[in-house]
């Protein structure tokens, strides 16, 4: 069929999401009750006025407390698009939350804090914007190796495929590779159709999957659990961010994958893990995220069973109509958490807080903020390492709920993850998915994830641009 001119917008849009309606074999249907946490069109004057809306309210004063939220528009700035898309500049988010520190705005004198200087919220804010830029300035140093399998700190050459990272390619794959090629791919086609029995895990995926976006702290699970909880090679999960994010960002997406596979700028590299599991009980307290999305899961009472579904009792399986379904019969991963568990030896118990809801802890002067989102690719601007801390058995003593809980799972010495800064849109409309403009999710995208590229995109000798780019998920 020849190529047409769209006239108008639909078409246009229409003629931009055409190549990307197949690219899982399946495409679950999105939840009826699902609405976008990114719903905001495109452009320079939408910039400016959700800029200027997050001013006039207490967004910015509240967001060291409420960055980590998974639904509703307001729990993070959603600035990271506007950035990455180059409608807005990190200097203007700066110079605007500085007229409302020094009191020099007097549109804004009514906004709680006004003239009152830097308070925990804006000093975030700046820290994850700062994170933003710090990921552009790697990205000139260290150029082609941000596309590396072994990240910054490779210790082996581009075309080896290390034991540790499992590959869905029949080339790459190690010899004598387990699972092998065959079942890594399916492996990887769940994880990116949002089946995996992960609950927090699968609402992400599709949450991305439909709207082009996924928060800060869901996507750091997400990371961690593909890199580590799967080890399977880390850049499948940062090229279908590639694909999918509108806030998408070179510099902070790649970046941050590194960091949380291990390979980046993170000085603890694999030791830093999450469990997905406890996370969906701090982050996710009532169910609410993994329910909306996942809405096979919502006729289930019990969060364990929620958030991991083949936990579930046989009869509620199967009044929940959850017979046969993957989710419960054959999980990615199968993570024992036990909630009420005593602790061995001497230490204090943490009972099941009542109303599925934990203690909140307080902000420490040495707990850092966390970055922004992209991983992993952050969607906003860039909101900080995570710092929950975690003791070997799982337990954590911050995290907006902190609730208590026993792991033993794989890994152990949970600890927080740098969230993922997002980064340069690909111009498709907001709020929709966009297309793979350079290639199929499995093929070569700025360089195959089989063989590791060489440089930067389009074969390029040039080293990456400092500018452009977003925050993630902040």
């Amino acid at each position: 069929m020849p190529f047409v001119l769209p006239e108008d917008y639909p078409q246009l849009e229409e003629a931009l999401l055409g190549p990307v309606k197949q690219i899982l074999p399946e495409i679950l249907p999105c939840a009826e009750d699902a609405v976008s946490a990114h719903p905001f069109q495109g452009g320079e004057d939408t910039a400016q006025r959700r800029l200027r809306a997050l001013l006039s309210s207490d967004v910015f004063r509240q967001y060291d407390d409420t960055r980590n939220g998974l639904l509703g528009t307001e729990f993070s700035t959603k600035l990271s698009a506007f950035l990455s898309q180059g409608c807005l500049t990190a200097r203007q988010v700066h110079e605007g939350m500085k007229a409302y520190e020094d009191g020099t705005d007097s549109s804004l004198d009514s906004v709680e804090g006004y003239g009152e200087g830097e308070n925990r919220g804006t000093k975030s804010l700046r820290e994850e914007l700062l994170w933003r830029d710090f990921m552009r300035l790697c990205s000139r140093k260290f150029k082609h190796k941000l596309f590396r399998l072994g990240g910054f700190k490779a210790t082996y050459s581009k075309d080896e495929q290390p034991e540790k990272w499992k590959t869905p390619s029949r080339d790459t794959a190690p010899a004598g590779q387990e699972p092998g090629y065959e079942e890594v791919g399916r492996q990887l086609e769940r994880f990116k159709s949002g089946t995996t029995g992960m609950g927090l895990i699968d609402a992400s995926q599709r949450e991305l999957l439909h709207t082009g976006y996924t928060s800060n702290r869901a996507r750091q699970n997400v990371a961690t659990f593909l890199a580590k909880h799967l080890s399977i090679d880390w850049r499948y999960g940062a090229e279908w961010y590639e694909m999918l994010l509108v806030d998408y960002d070179v510099c902070s997406n790649w970046g941050n994958w590194q960091y949380v596979a291990g390979v980046g700028l993170d000085p603890r590299g694999a030791a830093r893990m999450f469990n997905p599991v406890k996370q969906a009980f701090d982050y996710d307290s009532k169910g609410e995220y993994v329910r909306t999305w996942v809405p096979e899961v919502a006729g289930l009472t019990r969060l364990e069973n929620v958030f991991q579904a083949w936990t579930a009792p046989a009869e509620e399986v199967e009044a929940a109509g959850l017979s046969g379904n993957v989710m419960v019969t054959d999980p990615l991963k199968k993570i024992d958490f036990v909630v009420d568990k005593r602790p061995k030896g001497g230490r204090r118990p943490f009972p099941r807080p009542k109303n599925n809801r934990g203690r909140r802890p307080s902000t420490t002067a040495d707990s850092p903020p966390e970055p922004a989102a992209s991983p992993m690719p952050n969607g906003q601007p860039p909101t900080g390492p995570s710092h929950q801390r975690h003791n070997s058995r799982g337990y954590s003593n911050q995290g907006p709920n902190s609730y208590r809980g026993s792991y033993r799972g794989r890994g152990g010495n949970y600890r927080g993850g740098r969230g993922f800064p997002g980064g340069r849109g690909r111009g498709v409309p907001w709020g929709v998915r966009q297309a793979p403009f350079n290639g199929p999710p499995d093929g070569p995208l700025n360089g195959p994830p089989n063989g590791p590229p060489n440089g930067p995109p389009n074969g390029s000798s040039q080293p990456w641009p400092s500018n452009g780019g977003n925050t993630g998920g902040a």
